[in-house]
């Protein structure tokens, strides 16, 4: 049907190659198929538009800016533009990124959502003064409840790094200001600046050590599902390595951080789990489903690996809900509590086969000051109050 001459659609083609990129660990014709696509829809801009739409959503940043680029050659407007520009900042080439932003009309950079884009790269690259100057100029009833947390995130980006004790107050005096004209419009937190806040969910803590006493021993039971596994998902893990599996995270938080979802909106997980990639974290996350449904106050969201390189740090940051809590089993950590996460202001190591429980709201810090990687396998789950209300 791909090869026949009835296929015009521009839909067609989304939803082919949505389906091919799926399920490409186990269609090796993807790239010959792409290249039919491509050759029958090369002067159609809506419909290589759309397939770049189709795979920057799958993840397939580099592929997405192939087609993001032919399009901006047809069509030369400032949506392709700004297409092209978000695949090579999620690519990590941020330089590039800004250039093709400045190709943009001088009307076009003044409008807001390309202000907060363009403060993002710069951000990005350590201009993080910059970043906070830029956004600052915007007008403040404009800003989205997102833009306003990341007015936030500058300031505490170049507070950091600020030239002198007059300066970092000066920056923390108006990032308190800030903080509080948020949290009166809006009723966040000011421990837990994201952007989908729940009201009604309790976070009494950062880290949790006593799941089993508030919300049952279901939690417990868990906990004890995973660290059977732990041995498998380790030697997984060591497969997912060695066959360049692993994707590098897209946020610009200082390291490279490199992750492999195991039910990812962009791959089904198959319904027989010898067929996949990654047998044991499939079976393992279904045994999981099974075990929540037991009960009202378990629910699974979705779960991951997780690594990074040694001597690295994940600069503070928040999560994007309060609604959901993290568990993270232990897998590669090296000995010497030299792997830690500060939540709030909690600090917790990683142990090897031990599972501790975070919630990401809050402000957070990862470091590993290991000669060896450190890998954790994450788990997310709705947090309960959530669930109760």
């Amino acid at each position: 049907f791909i090869a026949g001459p009835k296929m015009k659609t521009s839909s067609v083609i989304v939803l082919l190659l949505a389906l091919i990129s799926s399920a490409e660990e186990e269609c090796s014709d993807r790239p010959s198929i792409e290249n039919e696509l491509l050759s029958r829809h090369s002067n159609d801009a809506e419909g290589l538009e759309q397939i770049g739409d189709v795979l920057h959503s799958l993840r397939h940043y580099d592929r997405a800016l192939y087609y993001h680029q032919k399009v901006f050659d047809i069509k030369n407007d400032v949506l392709s533009l700004i297409s092209v520009a978000t695949d090579l900042k999620k690519l990590h080439r941020y330089q590039e990124a800004l250039d093709y932003l400045h190709k943009a009309p001088s009307a076009v950079l003044q409008v807001k959502d390309i202000i907060f884009f363009k403060a993002s790269i710069l951000d990005c690259i350590g201009q993080h003064a910059e970043a906070f100057k830029l956004v600052w100029g915007t007008k403040y009833s404009d800003r989205t409840i997102r833009d306003k947390l990341a007015v936030i995130e500058y300031l505490d980006h170049a507070i950091a790094y600020s030239k002198n004790d007059i300066q970092r107050e000066k920056r923390l005096l108006k990032r308190d200001n800030l903080i509080s004209k948020l949290t009166s419009e809006t009723g966040i937190n000011r421990h837990q600046l994201v952007p989908e806040f729940k009201k009604f969910v309790k976070s009494e803590k950062a880290v949790y050590d006593d799941w089993e006493n508030r919300w049952g021993d279901i939690y417990l039971e868990m906990v004890g599902e995973l660290k059977t596994w732990c041995p498998k998902l380790i030697a997984e893990f060591h497969s997912l390595q060695k066959n360049n599996l692993l994707e590098r995270d897209d946020e610009c938080i200082g390291t490279d951080w490199e992750r492999y979802e195991v039910n990812p909106a962009w791959r089904l997980l198959p319904d027989d789990c010898s067929s996949s990639p990654i047998p044991t974290s499939c079976s393992l996350f279904k045994s999981l489903v099974k075990l929540s449904k037991r009960v009202s106050k378990l629910k699974i969201i979705r779960a991951s690996f997780s690594t990074i390189p040694p001597h690295a740090h994940i600069r503070p940051h928040y999560g994007v809900t309060n609604g959901q809590l993290k568990f993270h089993l232990g897998l590669d950590i090296p000995g010497g509590n030299c792997a830690s996460i500060r939540v709030n202001d909690t600090t917790a190591n990683w142990v090897q086969g031990d599972v501790i429980m975070i919630d990401d709201s809050f402000n957070h810090e990862v470091w590993n000051n290991c000669s060896q990687r450190r890998t954790v396998f994450q788990v997310v789950v709705v947090h309960p109050d959530l669930d109760m209300k």
